[in-house]
């Protein structure tokens, strides 16, 4: 049987992928494209080598719960426990976060860990997660660029925006660190992507996409859950509206591959919208409510905060309009900059501009929700009522309770919606830039974004404090419970 091709067949290509291997054929916009990814790999296997364990926000404490579940007795859920995500209550309650109820993210590495068994070929495990995260950040990117590609923002938009994307230093750590907040970075991204995809195309698939990945990205962190539920009554909206006018969803002819695939990913998205709806059921019915005190979960003392909070200052508290300025420049300033153990604080003037521009960036998305495309209008959706979730169930509480601006605020934590709100500042400023006939100026903006983030950070003092490998006395300092502590080659050396 002859196998090779018949004189003058050739093998076809998509447009894109053709597009992609004329390297001589790119433009200056793809060039920064492919720079900008480039660099961002550079950076991030830089602080993943670097970086002492632990340094990174809650590092130390994804460490913890990943080595519990990487021996060989904690691989499967566990006997007597009513929730199959939940390690054993004596062994779990020394990590400090003590109301963390799901732990798909964990149990998913802990797997690796198990099965690779690295320590047979010398090689740290913490590098190991954090190239891990890497790379579940490289598909972040990978969806955001093809979010930006919907909104027909033009080239020159696409290269900016995700320059900026990738010069943002508490996602590029974040991308080289331990934690779930990759994981569920991804998630919200494609999630996003197949709601504005099923309201282009209103098709089944993307529905069933769209429930799967919010219901694991849900389950890998409930800080998801707000967001899931803002796309469902979207969604909810757009099948009403069909049904009034009786149109059903569209029918998409698929191989017998796509076929399978639809079937796999239909029966893993039933399965972890129960998983989460029976999770969140479960403390609804138990606690009467979904984020129940740790003293209706725990003993008094195993709720001991490991991390003292700040002392609570008796001062009359600010009107909700006035501290949401506060709020969100400290979400802001946590961006922008690290907040750990050891804290590097962005100038405050560069601060104040970019929330500037994110606050002028949606009142010009507001202003124009009538005349732009309808996918602003979802964008804006999202990240106002993602924002004010967060606002309301975060960030007021915590200053409601301890009167303390930057308690419990962590800019991180808006990051599932942070591509969107990238979009609507690009399409802000680029407005702004053709307004004054001066579009090419986003290049000497791009370059200062690229400046002011790794390059500052590394020549500055707390840069170089914060990539100093950390001594065995500082991890007997850390409030945590009796810190495993690490040795300059990132293998753990003691309890």
């Amino acid at each position: 049987m002859n196998l090779e091709s018949p004189p003058g067949a050739q093998v076809r290509l998509k447009p894109q992928v053709k597009a992609f291997l004329r390297f001589t054929d790119w433009s200056l916009p793809s060039w920064i494209c492919a720079t900008s990814i480039l660099w961002f790999i550079l950076k991030a296997i830089y602080l993943a080598f670097h970086v002492s364990p632990g340094a990174p926000p809650d590092e130390m404490y994804h460490l913890q719960v990943i080595d519990l579940f990487a021996s060989s007795s904690h691989l499967f859920p566990f006997s007597g426990s009513s929730n199959p995500f939940a390690p054993p209550l004596a062994e779990f309650a020394r990590f400090g976060n003590q109301t963390e109820l799901t732990h798909l993210y964990h149990r998913i590495m802990g797997y690796c860990v198990y099965v690779l068994d690295l320590d047979t070929f010398e090689f740290s495990t913490i590098v190991f997660l954090r190239l891990l995260n890497l790379l579940v950040s490289l598909f972040t990117l990978f969806y955001f660029v093809k979010l930006v590609d919907l909104c027909r923002l033009g080239e020159s938009a696409r290269a900016f925006a995700l320059v900026i994307h990738t010069n943002i230093l508490k996602f590029t750590l974040l991308a080289a660190a331990v934690g779930y907040d990759p994981a569920t970075n991804l998630c919200a991204y494609v999630a996003i992507l197949a709601l504005v995809r099923f309201l282009l195309e209103q098709s089944r698939p993307l529905l069933i996409q769209l429930i799967f990945f919010l219901s694991v990205g849900s389950i890998f962190k409930f800080l998801l859950v707000p967001l899931a539920a803002i796309m469902a009554l979207i969604v909810l909206i757009i099948l009403a509206r069909r049904t009034q006018k009786n149109y059903p969803l569209q029918s998409v002819k698929m191989s017998w591959g796509n076929k399978l695939y639809q079937v796999i990913i239909g029966t893993l998205a039933a399965l972890s919208a129960l998983a989460l709806a029976t999770t969140l059921g479960s403390l609804l019915i138990r606690y009467g409510t979904f984020m129940p005190p740790c003293t209706d979960i725990f003993t008094a003392l195993e709720c001991t905060p490991v991390v003292p909070p700040p002392p609570v200052l008796h001062e009359a508290l600010l009107p909700i309009p006035l501290y949401f300025f506060y709020w969100l420049s400290h979400m802001v300033s946590s961006s922008l900059g690290i907040r750990s153990y050891i804290g590097i604080e962005p100038p405050f003037p560069l601060v104040i501009l970019v929330s500037s521009i994110i606050l002028i960036s949606l009142a010009y998305s507001l202003a124009r929700v009538r005349r732009d495309n309808w996918i602003f209008r979802v964008l804006i959706a999202l990240v106002i009522g993602f924002s004010l979730s967060v606002f309301f169930l975060n960030g007021y509480p915590s200053y409601k309770q301890f009167h303390h601006y930057g308690w419990g605020v962590n800019g991180r934590y808006l990051f599932p919606i942070l591509g969107c709100l990238l979009i609507l500042s690009t399409h802000c400023i680029f407005a702004f830039l053709t307004t004054i006939k001066r579009e090419f100026y986003w290049l000497p903006i791009a370059a200062f974004v690229i400046l002011a983030e790794f390059p500052a950070f590394y020549l500055s003092e707390p840069g170089q404090n914060f990539l100093k490998p950390w001594p065995e006395e500082f991890y007997r300092a850390l409030s945590y419970y009796p810190n495993p502590i690490y040795d300059s080659h990132f293998q753990r050396i003691t309890n």
